[in-house]
């Protein structure tokens, strides 16, 4: 496959990906509100308190239709992110790196295949992380490999398994529970899930915004990068360089 030589701006991408995180996210957000709002009848149930057909079917309702519009939301994201992902992989040879350890349709292919999954996509976005760094000299081929990334990409990929592990399990308790108690416990196990899911869509907006920065960064400094200088970074990077050149002195 014959790839641009130039890289290929990471901005557009990035700001539908975010847009779509902050949906998601919002929409978990309600998610709890109902969740917690089905407990509470579950608990008057279960108390032997009296609770309205109708006040029952509409909590049902409204769980059913935040859960398909989390679903449509997460899926919709969940490309977006990939597309991303795939060209943010594809920049970092067209930025100077060299000797790649994981070919470029991993990009795509370790979100899908089943065990890798838990593992690929991360060590992906270690090496984008590490190639895409503004501070690597121009000419920088293979020196980036080994260097270390921050504890951001961790946090990111343990919220990420572990809200994708507590969304399955919940889905399934829902799904198999007949009796009040275990309708109780599954909207419980929903609110939590839902909460790790918020915790992972903040820090892949974080990740987002980082990486994409850097790429604009280093896209910059590369001779023939494919960037003007005079295009601002996505998120900027904070700067503690603080020299100033100090005038010679004068005569008295």
């Amino acid at each position: 496959m014959n790839l641009p030589t130039t890289y290929r701006p990471l901005r557009g991408h990035a700001q539908v990906v975010v847009a779509l995180l902050v949906v998601t996210g919002l929409i978990s957000c309600v998610s709890i509100l109902y969740q917690l709002d089905l407990r509470a009848l579950l608990d008057r149930l279960a108390a032997g308190r009296p609770v309205g057909s109708t006040e029952m079917q509409t909590a049902d309702d409204r769980t059913a239709l935040i859960d398909m519009l989390s679903l449509v939301a997460g899926a919709c994201t969940s490309i977006a992110f990939v597309a991303w992902f795939f060209r943010a992989y594809q920049n970092i040879e067209r930025l100077g790196a060299r000797d790649l350890r994981i070919k470029h349709g991993w990009a795509i292919g370790g979100w899908l295949v089943p065990i890798v999954n838990l593992v690929r996509p991360k060590q992906i976005m270690n090496d984008i992380w590490r190639a895409s760094d503004p501070g690597l000299p121009a000419g920088e081929a293979r020196g980036w490999q080994h260097t270390a990334v921050p504890g951001l990409l961790h946090w990111w990929w343990a919220a990420f398994l572990i809200g994708g592990t507590a969304s399955n399990v919940a889905g399934w308790t829902i799904e198999t529970s007949a009796t009040v108690p275990a309708q109780q416990s599954a909207a419980t196990l929903a609110v939590f899930a839902d909460g790790g899911r918020i915790l992972a869509a903040a820090l892949a907006v974080l990740v987002v915004r980082a990486v994409t920065s850097r790429q604009e960064g280093r896209a910059a400094r590369v001779p023939g990068g494919g960037l003007s200088t005079g295009v601002m970074p996505f998120a900027p990077e904070p700067s503690f360089n603080t020299s100033k050149s100090i005038p010679p002195p004068t005569a008295a």
